[in-house]
């Protein structure tokens, strides 16, 4: 393993990378960290020992019984898509000291956006918003903005920058209380790519639908519009509020709200108790307050109650 100091960098140790006859090898751990399909390589392995022309060499060390690929056999194609130089001259140069210089500054500057995308409230406290309508606590509900501040970021520097999405991920994976977890970077991928979509508190409370939570698309700003078109003197029916409310959102570029959302939300006691009496006026007076107002019994004829 001498030879390995050509070979340190950030992402690869002696457990992921040797040389075996001045040939070098890659564990198959470490490409299916790098997004290799664990199904798809097995295969590959299996054709090796069948003789097959698309195979990929390898050896087993007895000790650990991991697998080890040999780099040139592995297509240049897959080499690419793993991010992963296609000539092994080029993956010396990745692997090298100089390199590994590289790979930390680039790894760095990840950080410190993901770092202060978490720790800066000036960074997530406008998101805190968006999670205030389940019931959760403070400190949970900075978990979720935090989380979406993260997640902004990195979907910000996939789009935008010349950092790649796999080094993005080993990142994200330092933070250990974030609430959108993946088992894997093609999760991960799949995930980002489903919040770029749709939205990123959709995606990261999905789950909150089926357990019976609050309806989430009822961030604060919808819930106030909705308010606004119910005390309105015009008395707007709910199809005209649902109409109205989703104008607004598709300008502002906001998912729309169903029907069903503001019926649920229109049938809180609490909020009827607040705002029943701006919509009706004084026939909410005459119906629902005046009949119930204590009287004192008149002490002489003619009086008025």
């Amino acid at each position: 393993m001498n030879d390995l100091g050509l070979f340190s960098s950030l992402e690869l140790d002696e457990n992921e990378i040797t040389i075996k006859s001045s040939e070098v090898f890659l564990s198959k751990s470490f490409l299916i960290k790098r997004g290799f399909n664990p199904q798809t390589l097995d295969n590959y392995l299996s054709n090796h020992k069948k003789n097959r022309s698309d195979h990929y060499e390898f050896h087993i060390d007895q000790n650990t019984k991991e697998k080890w690929i040999r780099y040139n056999t592995i297509p240049k194609a897959k080499l690419r898509k793993l991010s992963l130089p296609p000539r092994i001259s080029s993956a010396n140069k990745l692997f090298n000291k100089d390199r590994t210089k590289i790979k930390y500054k680039e790894f760095s500057e990840i950080w410190l956006i993901l770092y202060n995308a978490w720790n800066n409230q000036s960074y997530w406290k406008q998101y805190i918003s968006y999670y205030s309508a389940y019931y959760l606590d403070i400190e949970k509900r900075n978990l979720f903005a935090k989380t979406h501040s993260v997640i902004a970021e990195a979907i910000h520097m996939k789009n935008n920058t010349d950092y790649k999405l796999k080094d993005i991920y080993q990142m994200y994976l330092k933070f250990d209380k974030v609430l959108f977890r993946t088992k894997s970077y093609n999760s991960f991928s799949r995930k980002l790519l489903l919040a770029e979509k749709s939205s990123i508190p959709e995606t990261i409370i999905h789950k909150f639908k089926k357990d019976g939570r609050n309806n989430y698309r009822l961030i604060p700003l919808v819930e106030k519009r909705i308010i606004y078109y119910y005390s309105h003197p015009k008395r707007y029916s709910k199809k005209q509020i649902t109409e109205k409310v989703n104008e607004e959102l598709v300008d502002k570029g906001l998912k729309k709200i169903s029907y069903n959302s503001v019926t649920l939300f229109l049938r809180n006691p609490e909020m009827k108790n607040k705002y029943d009496m701006l919509r009706y006026g004084m026939k909410y007076a005459q119906n629902k307050i005046l009949p119930y107002l204590r009287r004192r019994d008149p002490e002489n004829k003619g009086d008025v109650f």
